[in-house]
């Protein structure tokens, strides 16, 4: 079985977990997203009770609100090119070599030279959220086609399907974003994602909306600006009803207007009202009729 990629990625979490099934034995890697993280691996008497246990972990991960993702962003995840940990080893084990005496005094000095660890500007690896990010991967436009084509449906999967018969199909960036927001496929936000997609570029024209929240939760992380291009996506947000996504998009920059007021109290739902009034919205706002609703 191929390996499984899963990622938890929201205001709190930032974290992967990644499941790799083989015959009778089941090895877990996991941790931070940007670090080596922790590798689990168990044996099991026969292939039947580690696939068993594979799907059990899975579903435990899945309720947690983990979002599997594809080999390519999971790639992503884990940090190979360093080793967290091994350079600060290096100075203790120098460290403790110093106090060749058994004085107490020695002892003490030896420890306050120890403490000096933080610094103004230090970085330790795996630990600072604002690192760079990892070496671009180049898009692949017809592997993400082909991401798309499996979420697609009626009209939209017809037109990818034509475009892949070509030898070289193409796509732009904005057309892979604003179809994989209509049809939830995150797996191709990845891989925009994964490519250091010039969001500046790619949703100048704020067509872009999305009602899904795992890929919005992706956008945003990933510097979307929200406040310059997400109007529109707001206003669906607003139109539609949607408070979860709206919440996301205000604490985003998201500001509402007149009009996503109004829509908002035609959509019967005070948690949203509220929302927005809570937002900066102008309470006193009425129709072009004079009425509220």
């Amino acid at each position: 079985m191929p390996k499984q990629f899963f990622e938890l990625v929201d205001s709190r979490s930032s974290k992967y977990w990644h499941v790799d099934l083989k015959k009778k034995e089941l090895k877990v890697t996991y941790g931070r997203i940007g670090t080596g993280g922790r590798v689990s691996t168990k044996k099991f008497s026969d292939a039947a009770k580690a696939r068993q246990e594979l799907e059990k972990l899975i579903a435990q991960k899945i309720k947690k609100g983990y979002q599997k993702v594809g080999a390519s962003a999971g790639k992503n995840h884990v940090a190979t090119s360093r080793k967290p940990g091994s350079k600060s080893s290096a100075k203790k084990s120098t460290r403790k070599k110093a106090p060749t005496k058994t004085k107490k005094s020695v002892a003490k000095k030896a420890v306050k030279k120890k403490a000096p660890k933080k610094r103004p500007g230090k970085k330790i690896p795996g630990t600072n959220k604002n690192e760079s990010k990892p070496e671009p991967t180049r898009l692949d436009v017809k592997a993400t086609l082909n991401l798309l084509k499996k979420k697609a449906q009626g009209a939209g999967e017809t037109a990818i399907k034509n475009r892949l018969k070509k030898n070289k199909p193409k796509a732009t960036k904005t057309e892979l974003l604003n179809w994989a927001g209509i049809w939830n496929a995150t797996a191709v936000v990845d891989a925009l994602i994964a490519s250091h997609a010039d969001w500046d570029a790619i949703a100048r024209k704020d067509e872009f909306w999305t009602r899904s929240i795992p890929i919005t939760k992706r956008l945003i992380a990933d510097g979307f600006k929200v406040k310059s291009y997400g109007k529109n996506w707001f206003s669906f947000a607003c139109d539609f009803g949607l408070v979860e996504l709206a919440s996301h998009l205000i604490n985003a920059g998201a500001k509402p207007t007149r009009l996503n007021f109004l829509r908002a109290i035609k959509t019967g739902k005070p948690e949203l009202v509220k929302l927005l009034i809570d937002a900066g919205a102008k309470v006193n706002a009425t129709s072009n009729s004079g009425d509220w609703t």
